[in-house]
């Protein structure tokens, strides 16, 4: 199902009991001013419908809006509460709800590349969805995977180049490495003309579409990096082995600057990956701290002092050793079961001195960072 089916359902059941002929564009706009969007249009911006286990919904409120809305589009007010009335019992029925493009990228982006976040951060993204017009989604996810009618909007968000729809369905596409499908050796068989039967033939074709759908998934990442989704140009960089995606992006978008600032150094574009580790770092990312006193500005003793004295402000101690014991697979020792003990982690950073005046203007500027970083919106005050 998709949302053009259910445009098209809830359009014959308001003619079937409501008697009233409604234009298949003012279902999307009814659909869209129930979730509390001014206009279909300004949810395809950020959001995409999905259907799921039905929410308890506001019925009163979206009655309200789909009647206005209505109304706005010139049915009569009798037409519009009755035909209000009933779109909003299809839509709880159906188990209709609008879902962020952002939150399935959250989703779905990999751990290895997304910034760390706190479980107070978490909390606050939470906060965020389930205040945004039709927001709150519970579970995103069937049986590991999307639905078919979120994927189905998806892409017909990436029809009309909607960037974060084309990189949403990249991460959504993209499988595990290290689980082989099929056989490459029995689809070149295929390929030559050999005529394949029985397992022979099941492994051909699961590791063509394996290869169909890395071919899709690289299109759709290349597409948002090419509208200039920021993330899609830091995997795209990655992908390609191609520092020139990195160039058209909007840095200040980033999810995770560290990670784009690793890239870059990789690539060779050593200012940019200097700018994005400081961004990180300005944003409270410790390793970020770490990286710019011991690889950017090493060279710069003032600065290095700033930094460390930032990460203090932040509640870390930079020049202390920092060291654990691990067991020889990583896991934590336990002392209890004793055994051999690894130690893992880094060394404390040690810097020469400053003389008093460089010293506190060092610890000046950290605390005006530090102060700073409180105040930035988003950030939770302790």
């Amino acid at each position: 199902m998709s949302i053009k089916a259910f445009a098209f359902s809830a359009q014959q059941r308001v003619f079937e009991r409501c008697g009233v002929s409604l234009q298949r564009s003012h279902v999307y706009e009814s659909v869209a001013s129930a979730f509390g969007f001014a206009s279909y249009a300004a949810l395809c911006v950020d959001s995409v419908f999905d259907v799921g286990t039905p929410r308890r919904l506001d019925v009163a409120r979206m009655v309200s809006s789909v009647t206005q809305r209505l109304a706005q589009l010139g049915l009569s007010d009798s037409a519009s509460r009755q035909v209000s009335s009933e779109l909003t019992s299809t839509i709880s029925d159906q188990g209709l709800r609008t879902v962020c493009i952002d939150q399935v990228i959250d989703l779905f982006i990999p751990l290895s590349q997304a910034q760390s976040a706190s479980d107070e951060t978490k909390e606050d993204t939470n906060e965020e969805y389930d205040d945004a017009p039709g927001g709150g989604v519970d579970h995103l996810l069937e049986n590991g995977d999307v639905s078919i009618f979120l994927c189905s909007g998806l892409e017909e968000a990436a029809k009309r180049g909607n960037p974060k729809a084309h990189y949403a369905l990249a991460l959504i596409l993209k499988t595990d490495e290290d689980t082989p499908v099929g056989s490459s050796y029995w689809r070149d068989r295929q390929a030559l003309g050999d005529q394949l039967s029985g397992i022979q033939l099941e492994w051909a074709n699961a590791h063509r579409a394996a290869d169909e759908r890395e071919a899709l998934r690289l299109r759709h990442l290349r597409e948002a990096a090419r509208l200039g989704h920021p993330d899609a140009c830091v995997d795209a960089a990655e992908e390609f082995e191609d520092p020139a995606f990195l160039k058209t992006m909007d840095r200040a978008a980033l999810r995770d600057p560290l990670r784009a600032s690793e890239i870059a150094a990789e690539l060779g574009q050593v200012d940019q990956a200097a700018d994005w580790c400081a961004m990180a770092a300005k944003g409270g990312d410790i390793e970020a701290v770490r990286q710019m006193i011991e690889i950017f500005d090493r060279g710069d003793l003032l600065r290095s002092w700033t930094w460390l004295h930032f990460a203090l402000q932040l509640g870390t101690d930079l020049s202390r050793d920092n060291y654990r014991l691990v067991n020889e697979d990583g896991s934590e020792y336990d002392d209890e079961v004793g055994g051999p003990g690894f130690p893992v982690g880094v060394e404390g950073i040690d810097l020469p001195a400053l003389d008093k005046q460089q010293e506190a203007r060092a610890l000046s500027e950290a605390q005006a960072m530090a102060q700073h970083l409180k105040n930035r919106p988003g950030t939770r005050k302790p």
